[in-house]
């Protein structure tokens, strides 16, 4: 009983044709396997735990893993797209020895990490915004590669970087260190008074396109613990450090002299 494999199309195909003219018995429900998962596939996740301890079948239909696989299909599709349920991730996770309920867990506590390690961070792609210009991204190609220096940047910097604290902080080269924060969609950002770094898939977004628009959160008015006036003095000394590094021009933009 419910393991089926029929697709949650199919169950609620099932639901859609059978006509109801009256109400029907839980235990007649429960009997049919197909109509009672199809009934379980309209809930959320915490009203399937609830129904899993009315009794032993409840518990049992409430852990079909055709259930979950369909849960894991539709709530990963609202995350970044390496989490999404292709054809070839879906036979990459039947092939260990875990059930799509377990998936289902294992991935929520993931999501719910807000520390990056070295191989994931050097494995993703950022795009770069200057937080004073907040509309245009400056790039789509921002990398940590592995030998330990950044890629990518708009004004062609490769200074060196490195994992601080566990994963929550990165130290940017002679920059101010950088804070990790993990979003809904379980993309990273990476980001300090300066500057906002995303992740995101190569190609997904353009130069020029609004990082704001797609990630407003992280680029709400920071809340310092310095004061204003030191926090212009900052700017000022990041300016001649940039202009130092790329030995610019006295009269080139702000934003391409900040970090």
């Amino acid at each position: 009983m419910f393991g089926n494999p029929a697709t949650i199309q199919h169950r609620e195909n099932v639901c859609a044709s059978t006509e109801v003219e009256q109400e029907i018995p839980l235990n007649a429900v429960l009997q049919q396997d197909d109509l009672f998962i199809c009934v379980l596939s309209f809930l959320d996740v915490g009203s399937i735990a609830q129904t899993s301890q009315a009794c032993s079948q409840c518990s049992t239909g409430a852990s079909a893993d055709v259930l979950w696989l369909d849960l894991c299909r539709r709530h990963w599709a609202s995350k970044t797209a390496q989490y999404h349920l292709t054809d070839d991730r879906q036979a990459h996770l039947s092939s260990r020895s875990c059930n799509w309920k377990d998936h289902y867990k294992e991935h929520e506590e993931d999501g719910k990490r807000a520390r990056i390690t070295a191989e994931e961070l050097s494995s993703l792609t950022f795009d770069f915004t200057f937080r004073i210009a907040p509309n245009i991204r400056r790039s789509c190609e921002f990398q940590f590669r592995e030998d330990g220096h950044v890629y990518g940047h708009p004004q062609g910097f490769a200074y060196a970087w490195k994992i601080l604290s566990d994963g929550g902080r990165i130290a940017l080269g002679p920059f101010p260190v950088a804070d990790v924060h993990r979003r809904d969609d379980w993309g990273w950002v990476v980001c300090n008074v300066n500057i906002v770094c995303c992740s995101m898939e190569p190609g997904q977004f353009t130069v020029g396109s609004s990082a704001a628009v797609s990630h407003p959160r992280y680029f709400a008015p920071l809340q310092p613990t310095d004061s204003n006036d030191n926090i212009e003095h900052h700017f000022a000394e990041w300016d001649d450090i940039s202009a130092e590094i790329l030995h610019a021009d006295s009269d080139a933009n702000s934003a391409d002299r900040i970090l």
